[in-house]
């Protein structure tokens, strides 16, 4: 064999034992081996990265995201000290079984992280600081945490063993008796597990109070976690365990987080059961209240049987979570009470600062139902949700707004233009002064009956002009209206009457009443003088 292909024999069987190491969860380094083989350094700097890569690829591919753990066929009899009796349940960060410890002869849950995990360091690191957190939390609602340890490249950590069941498993149990026609299960013949005592299982006042009590254990349990600076971030029914005396235990602290993110899980890391999820968490926020929600969604399917965002691909679900709020529970069964549906629903709300300020605040409340009092939390009036609603869809809000104005404007406007079409037939406008006057001379067969008018005096258009006497009307006075000054009418003079005297102006005496015209009048004898209040000549 020549030089260069023993050169490329050998670079081969380093790549294939490094991929080998990555593959069995060990961690090794490309300087480690660009080390030990100085003469393949360039190569293998150049090289094994990424052959790491490629692993870390089919690792994941192996594993999809959300899926329970799998040990790939591997199967675990002993860890150290610890015999393993049998599997108790699979999560997305490790399997946890039964197991003996010989040493001291007593019974232990063991929480494995199976090895293809290794593969992301960060797997690594969340997994043991789980075993950190829960060691640090104690509290009765809280599984405990008793060490961590490792076993032929096994990382586990031992908690406390509850004999128990989840709230996942008493909700699918519940929801098949409905769908038969049963309407309640005695706890006797509930699954396998012995909880006989502790949940009831029929719906009715004191399946409620159940609900309450469980609610009522978890909030204080997690206001207790928040108070010691961590959160959960995946409460769901299958991490709530009930034991035979009624008693609920916290479990799986895999993706729990820092009150003050740390760099392990870093603010914008969406981790946890996609449909227990707040909205904000979608946004990379993360307080106490997301833990809130959560717990109100485990609530919420408890008390209807049903996930409101379970149906659907993980793009819809996204998009339900942050557009819709889930449907209240008294629709979907009215047997719930009124004060119950209320509490879930304030701690659902999609908006944070209308759900519960802290766990330690559901709880309040959850204790004020089970003791009979009044609860604090209100349902949101309907102004609040049209409100809400707007703050969510501004756009649509806008236009909506926009075409209810217009609307207004226009139904206030309509009055006012039949108000306008009414009024040229009622009040026709003024004629003109000159036309009419024309018109009506035209129409006269003599011109001393209607004399012309002056083109600047105001001819009512409800009334032609009319003779009386020696004077034309123009139009009526009114009341408290001064008498006119007359003018010299244009053209010729009226004709006299016998007996009337000559004239030199229009104010020379009083105008003739209604009828002086026709009367005759003596000629003035001499002494006489013309009456000027009645127009009657008299004797002195």
């Amino acid at each position: 064999m020549s030089e260069p292909e023993a050169h490329c024999q050998q670079l081969d069987d380093l790549a294939e034992e490094f991929a080998e190491r990555i593959r069995r969860g060990e961690s090794p380094t490309v300087s480690e081996y660009a080390t030990r083989h100085a003469e393949l350094a360039a190569e293998i700097r150049d090289l094994f990265p990424t052959i790491a890569a490629l692993e870390r690829l089919k690792a994941k591919r192996a594993q999809p995201q959300g899926q329970p753990a799998s040990l790939g066929g591997a199967r675990l009899e002993r860890l150290g000290d610890f015999h393993i009796l049998r599997e108790i349940g699979r999560g997305g960060m490790g399997i946890v079984y039964e197991a003996e410890q010989e040493s001291l002869g007593r019974r232990v849950a063991i929480k494995v992280l199976p090895k293809h995990a290794l593969v992301d360091s960060k797997q690594l690191k969340r997994f043991h600081r789980e075993a950190r957190i829960v060691a640090r939390l104690q509290h009765p609602n809280i599984v405990a945490v008793f060490g961590v340890g490792e076993h032929e490249g096994f990382h586990y950590f031992i908690m406390q063993l509850i004999r128990g069941v989840g709230l996942d498993k008493i909700v699918a149990q519940l929801a098949q008796a409905r769908s038969c026609g049963v309407a309640g299960l005695e706890t006797e013949t509930f699954v396998a597990s012995p909880t006989a005592g502790g949940v009831s299982l029929g719906m009715d006042s004191q399946y409620w109070e159940s609900v309450a009590r469980i609610g009522l254990q978890a909030a204080r349990a997690l206001h207790y976690a928040h108070t010691e600076g961590t959160l959960h971030c995946d409460i769901k029914p299958a991490n709530l365990l009930v034991d035979p005396a009624g008693f609920l235990w916290i479990a799986d602290f895999g993706v729990a987080k820092a009150v003050h993110a740390d760099k392990v899980t870093r603010t914008g890391d969406v981790t946890g059961t996609l449909q227990y999820m707040a909205p904000e968490r979608f946004r990379g926020q993360t307080d106490e209240r997301t833990d809130v929600y959560s717990l109100g969604m485990t609530l919420y399917e408890l008390l209807t049987l049903h996930s409101p965002y379970s149906d659907g691909d993980r793009a819809g679900v996204v998009r339900r979570i942050l557009e819709e709020s889930p449907t209240p529970p008294r629709v979907l069964n009215p047997q719930i009470p009124l004060d119950l549906e209320t509490i879930v629903l304030k701690a659902t709300a999609r908006d944070p600062h209308h759900r519960y300020a802290s766990a330690g605040d559901l709880g309040d409340d959850l204790r004020r139902y089970l003791d009979g009092e009044p609860i604090k939390g209100r349902r949101a009036t309907r102004f609040q949700r049209s409100w809400h609603w707007c703050r969510r869809n501004p756009v649509t809000a806008g236009l909506a707004a926009a075409v209810a104005v217009l609307t207004i404007v226009l139904v206030s406007l309509i009055p006012v233009i039949q108000r306008s079409a009414r009024q040229p037939a009622q009040n026709p406008p003024p004629p003109n002064t000159v036309a009419p006057v024309a018109a009506a001379q035209e129409s006269n067969e003599s011109a001393h009956d209607v004399p012309p008018r002056h083109p600047g005096l105001f001819l009512p258009p409800d009334r032609g002009p009319r003779r009386e006497g020696d004077f034309d009307i123009l139009r009526p006075r009114r009341h408290g209206e001064r008498e006119p000054l007359g003018f010299p009418p244009p053209g010729p003079p009226p004709p006299r009457l016998e007996g009337d005297t000559e004239r030199t102006g229009p104010m020379d005496g009083p105008p003739p009443r209604r009828g002086d015209a026709q009367r005759p009048r003596r000629p003035l004898s001499a002494g006489e003088r013309p009456d000027t209040e009645r127009g009657e000549q008299r004797s002195p």
